[in-house]
């Protein structure tokens, strides 16, 4: 066999029967007894993607469109080639080459929407998806992207609209449904974001992510009756989630039952012991209900886990302060000062702490930062008064 043609034959019925690796053999060998053929080499690049060499393939796209520039194929193909490789600036060109060659194609505008949308060029991301909706606008999936992209620029009312225009294509995809709801939510509008979570279950009710959505969106909007029920759901279907047992934590948390919170947020120490927050949440739950030692250690924990939080500090602080401990307040509230100068809480209880110590300086030079940054502090405005003998 010594005519190309007989080997791009032979190549061609490897190809079909997926025997890629023959098939480049015989792809080599008529190339080499014709080497400007390009569609050899065009044939050869598809393979090479195929086989995962995406290095060799791009060579050949490249030597194929050397000998034609005009080949819109290999435009593409190369396109996606280097979109896969990460390289969107060269995928770029090589999109735009294809559009400049077809310019009617609305799949081209699609592929170029979506090396913008990876690079995160949202702007140009869109304005090529709504090219490709002025040459087809029946195309759900498109209408999805855009809403997308507007949602990453923070135009949350255009995102909605373009959802809503994908759910008008097709009324049965559950994943946007949850995905407008989600929008939704981030605009405030916690009505519409339950209508669509539901409409999400309905077409899909074993969905616990949806649940979880539902039920955060029933918080927010104050049913916390249909929040429980729905998030109770939720960790029915998926009861390793540890978000739904700390929303639930939040509602017997917030309603006073503290035994139910409690096991709620050990559930998710369970789960997740490495969480500061629900370490911290704990203690505060301990200290309200009178079992400082409980919370003492809670608190410790949540500090291990994450020594420069405000939060735990303030809190560690503050129970320390009400036990009278005040060498362990004063450490954690000087780094809690010192984290947040802003404080003026802290500043006026180290002011406290540091009088009965007998620090009457320091004391002075706390509530004096107290004052500054809440100068219509009566009570600090008071103790200055007496601890300097004249008016403040």
């Amino acid at each position: 066999m010594d005519k190309a043609q007989d080997h791009i034959n032979l190549g061609t019925a490897f190809t079909l029967s997926k025997n890629y690796e023959d098939a480049i053999i015989e792809f080599k060998k008529a190339l080499e007894l014709s080497p400007a053929d390009g569609e050899v080499l065009f044939q050869l690049a598809g393979l090479c993607t195929n086989m995962g060499n995406y290095g060799e393939a791009e060579i050949y796209y490249r030597q194929s469109l050397s000998i034609n520039s005009m080949n819109l194929n290999a435009h593409c193909k190369l396109g996606l080639l280097l979109e896969v490789q990460g390289k969107y600036l060269e995928a770029v060109v090589e999109f735009q080459k294809s559009i400049e060659l077809n310019p009617g194609d609305a799949g081209l505008y699609n592929n170029l929407g979506n090396v913008f949308s990876k690079m995160a060029k949202y702007h140009e991301a869109i304005e090529q998806y709504r090219k490709y909706t002025n040459i087809n606008s029946s195309n759900a999936e498109i209408f999805f992207k855009m809403g997308f992209a507007n949602e990453q620029l923070g135009l949350l009312d255009e995102a909605i609209s373009s959802y809503e225009k994908a759910l008008e294509i097709n009324p049965r995809h559950a994943a946007v449904y949850g995905i407008l709801g989600n929008t939704y939510s981030k605009r405030g509008k916690y009505t519409e974001a339950v209508e669509q979570y539901q409409k999400a279950l309905k077409i899909n009710p074993n969905e616990p992510d949806v649940h979880l959505k539902l039920g955060q969106a029933y918080m927010a909007s104050g049913h916390y009756d249909k929040a429980l029920e729905v998030l109770k759901q939720a960790r029915d279907k998926n009861p390793n989630n540890p978000e739904v047992y700390l929303k639930l934590g939040m509602i017997y948390a917030g309603r006073g039952q503290h035994e139910d919170a409690i096991q709620m947020y050990q559930k998710v120490m369970e789960i997740n012991p490495h969480d500061a927050s629900v370490h911290n949440v704990l203690g505060y739950i301990y200290d309200k209900q009178g079992d400082l030692q409980k919370a003492l250690e809670e608190y410790k924990a949540a500090k291990q886990l994450n020594p420069n939080d405000i939060m735990i500090l303030d809190n560690l602080g503050n129970l320390n302060y009400k036990q009278g401990h005040f060498d362990e307040a004063i450490l954690e509230y000087e780094k809690l000062v010192t984290l947040n100068p802003n404080h003026g809480d802290a500043y006026s209880k180290l002011g406290n702490m540091y009088l009965k110590k007998g620090d009457k300086e320091k004391a002075v030079r706390h509530w004096e930062q107290a004052l500054v940054l809440d100068p219509s502090n009566e009570i600090i405005k008071n103790n200055l008064k007496i601890m300097k003998g004249n008016n403040v």
